[in-house]
């Protein structure tokens, strides 16, 4: 009994001074290396940090990763210090959840065919790289480590609020975790556009021409999306009668996060944005009437400034674009032709380049331009690589747990406010997704995963993300 007294008492605090003492040891040979770590001391500081991290209760590794992850994403991985805490910050604790969910299986009554799709979505993806793609034979760790950012990730985490550990978790503490990593990236977007400065340097070249934001998620479109779910999260707190211990944060996320969102001076997340935002709040009947009342004052004053606006300089160079509108519309055009060819298991795993330049010469002379615009639509990527079936098991689960938490919503159930949020943030990072491939950017393209994921424990009859 002495033994297990002080072995539960000392052993997070051993653990922590024990992995400082190694942290120090690697400080001090990486700088007398020039960069490079002996292994035994990076065997060493990789086997003290997973100790940490199981020690950590998995609720709050959670909400401390969704308030950090945003600031280890793809602009840290630019910087010889930010690669590592990136791996350690990021990456490690998402595999460190994916473990504890598995580990901690909650097994449930009500599990519905729906819940197997998220399953077989990652598995066509991993399915599709092992017989397509050549990078697994090249670097097996580096193969592992993008198929787990860029695909599962997200089903991890909807597993882990469905099934796992983090079915325990509040709503008010995931939704507070998630505005206040929001709400860094906002201030973050206001302080680069004043100083054309990041958290891990200089921002991107290629968006130095108009000055556009992206914070540490190194995309104007993914920064967009981000702050967009943050901002109707916020306003489904104050219209929609959320917990009052939100509604200050709430109010201080709209208060940066619109900003935040204007300085990406992205079309796609600004309209699906003001879509959502706009119909949450005529949904709801305490802001009905002043909802209708700024769409009408709004409507007039744009109207009388239409003449201005239109011969604004930013409006002409980046809004009225109509060449990078229309290549757009190539690339979606050629994307199509490509999936029609293969409609059903798709090109394979990162093959949308390779579809693209198969079918460009059968398009006029035109759309051999338009041949540098990457993919703009998540979706489409997905039917391209994946085929029919990948974007039926992503896209099914999506629609009926949307309709599931309507359903609620219609019933007026005690969290609407959370299903409100949570249905309003995917409508948000959807249409976003139309206009930009998130695949790229992987907290981004978690989120929709998250949301889902939320909404399907809420309407879990075994037990419900409560909303206080």
């Amino acid at each position: 009994m002495i033994v297990r007294r002080w072995s539960t008492r000392y052993f997070a605090p051993l653990m922590f001074a024990g992995s400082a003492v190694v942290a120090l040891w690697a400080g001090i040979q990486l700088g007398r290396g020039y960069g490079e770590i002996p292994m035994p001391v990076l065997l060493a500081s990789a086997a003290a940090g997973a100790i940490v991290l199981f020690t950590i209760r998995i609720e709050h590794l959670f909400l401390g990763w969704l308030v950090a992850a945003p600031l280890f994403q793809n602009a840290a991985d630019t910087t010889q210090i930010g690669r590592p805490l990136a791996f350690a910050l990021y990456l490690a604790p998402a595999v460190v959840i994916a473990c504890q969910t598995l580990g901690q299986w909650r097994k449930r009554s009500d599990v519905s065919v729906i819940d197997v799709f998220p399953a077989m979505f990652a598995a066509v993806v991993v399915v599709s790289a092992l017989v397509t793609s050549s990078l697994l034979t090249e670097s097996p760790i580096g193969f592992a480590k993008e198929l787990f950012q860029g695909t599962l990730i997200g089903v991890v985490i909807y597993y882990f609020l469905v099934f796992g550990p983090g079915a325990r978790i509040r709503a008010s503490s995931i939704v507070k975790a998630l505005f206040a990593g929001a709400i860094v990236q906002a201030v973050l977007s206001i302080v680069e556009r004043q100083t054309g400065r990041i958290l891990w340097g200089a921002r991107p070249i290629e968006y130095t021409d108009f000055n556009r934001s992206s914070a540490t998620l190194s995309s104007p479109g993914a920064l967009g999306a981000y702050l967009g779910c943050g901002i109707v999260l916020a306003l489904a707190v104050l219209a929609w009668s959320g917990p009052p211990r939100l509604r200050r944060i709430s109010w201080v996320m709209v208060a940066v996060g619109v900003p935040g969102l204007a300085l990406t001076l992205t079309r796609g997340p600004i309209l699906a944005t003001l879509v959502a935002g706009l119909g949450l709040l005529l949904l709801a009947g305490r802001a009905r009437l002043l909802t209708t009342g700024i769409i009408v004052v709004s409507a007039v004053a744009l109207v009388q400034l239409w003449p201005q606006i239109e011969q604004a300089e930013l409006y002409q160079e980046r809004f009225a674009d109509r060449a990078n509108v229309q290549a757009r519309a190539d690339i979606q055009d050629l994307s199509l032709a490509a999936a029609a060819e293969k409609p059903v298991f798709g090109w394979g795993y990162g093959a949308f380049e390779t579809a693209k330049f198969s079918f460009s010469g059968s398009f006029d002379a035109r759309v051999e331009g338009s041949l540098e615009q990457a993919s703009h639509s998540s979706f489409l990527t997905v039917l391209v690589e994946f085929g029919g079936l990948g974007l039926a098991f992503m896209l099914v689960p999506w629609l009926v747990i949307i309709a599931w938490g309507v359903a609620a919503v219609r019933r007026r159930v005690e969290n609407a406010w959370f299903l409100v949020g949570c249905v309003s943030a995917v409508l948000v990072w959807a249409i976003t997704a139309t206009t930009t491939d998130q695949k790229y950017f992987s907290f981004v393209n978690l989120l929709p995963w998250l949301f889902l994921g939320a909404i399907r424990r809420v309407q879990s009859d075994r037990g419900e993300l409560s909303a206080s």
